[in-house]
Formats: C-alpha cells, structure tokens, sequence
C-alpha cells in the first residue's frame, strides 16, 4: 500500500468527520426530526478488497455517485444493499411498513440525501486551514481549490465489481485505491449501515504536509 496515501488519507479523516457532522445537520433541517450520521471507519483499500467490501459478487448492490473537483478531482458514491437502501427510505419518509422495490421516489430520495452529504463533505474540506506560510485551502493540489459537484449524483443498481468498473472508466481514474468510510445512519430508533467511496481520479489526495489542529 502506497505509504504516502496512507498518511493523505489519515489527514483527511478529521474533514471527513466534520463533514458527516454538516450533513447530520443538514438533513435534519430538511427531514424536521434529528438524524445523526455516525462515521465508524475510515480504511484504504485495494480496488479489489473495496469490492468485495460493499458485498458478495453475485449480490446485486446500489450506488448513488457524485463527481466533484476542487483541490483534487473524483468521484463520490455512497453504496449499500437493496435492504439498507430500503432501510434508509423508510427512515426518510418515516414509514412503518418496511419498503420493497425501487420507486421513483425512493430513488429520488437517496439522490437528493447523498446531494446534501456531498455538499457537506466538500464544504467540509474547503475549509480546511492552509499551513503557515501557504496560500489555499490545504486539501489542495493545484491553484483552482474550489470544492464543488461538477454534475447531479446518478443512481445505479448492478453488481459490485460492475459499478466500481464503471465508475473507474467513466472518471479515467488512475487510483489502485479507494477510501471507504463505514458509516451508521440514526433516526430515533431506527438504524441502518451504509458506505461512502472517495475515489479520486489521480494519486494525489493531499497537498500539504501537514494538517491544521
């Protein structure tokens, strides 16, 4: 494992925190009742081992993926099971019987919840401090740092080799890994698990050398 994406990973971790923190805001605003989005772990992983991560292979997974640019360009998908997915959209519209298949709104749904977490997540890293001395935002590796979605997130269903392929190809990704956040999603009593993918279209994650305390 490349030794100095490690450590641009473990700079990013506090950002990713604080973002999930911005979202659990965000969306309790938007559902009016608390939901809290608990960030568990953060590992970096082989594109193989993320694979087999999100599930079995002859398991038909989902994903809802946003591309973004600022300090560095890629991609965000947040992944989960038919039934966690399902789990989440009963949490959302706050239903008592247990959802079944994939509507337009359950869709609509989770493409508008993983709106507002990656907005939050690329807030979230656009504040981070710059180090003494430095001009921009430290998650940066060129000059343009502007954090921001570059289209609307898109939802697919599909096994899960067959959307991490698509998601690679269609970003030109140059990445042998990817950051997966386990995440653990709260609404009163309910709970479900879902994963979010950073994949970012180069090496480099990090600018700087140091993070901010």
């Amino acid at each position: 494992m490349n030794t100095d994406l490690t450590e641009q990973t473990d700079q990013l971790s506090p950002y990713l925190h604080r973002g999930f923190h911005e979202a659990s805001m965000a969306l309790s605003k938007w559902l009016d009742r608390r939901l809290v989005v608990v960030l568990e772990q953060v590992q970096l992983l082989r594109l193989e081992s993320a694979i087999e991560t999100l599930g079995p292979a002859d398991e038909i997974q989902c994903a809802c993926c946003m591309r973004f640019t600022g300090g560095f360009t890629g991609q965000l998908a947040l992944a989960f099971d038919d039934t966690s997915g399902w789990e989440l959209c009963d949490i959302l519209f706050h239903r008592e019987h247990p959802s079944t298949e994939w509507g337009e709104l359950e869709i609509s749904a989770l493409l508008e919840t993983t709106n507002i977490l990656g907005c939050s997540l690329l807030n979230s890293f656009s504040l981070a401090s710059p180090p003494a001395g430095s001009i921009g935002p430290m998650l940066a590796s060129g000059v343009d740092a502007t954090w921001m979605p570059t289209s609307p997130p898109v939802f697919v269903r599909d096994f899960a080799a067959s959307i991490m392929e698509s998601i690679l190809v269609n970003q030109g990704s140059t990445m042998e890994s990817v950051i997966l956040a386990k995440t653990k999603w709260e609404v009163e009593s309910r709970t479900t698990h879902l994963q979010l993918l950073l994949l970012p279209d180069g090496t480099n994650l990090v600018g700087a050398a140091r993070v901010a305390n």
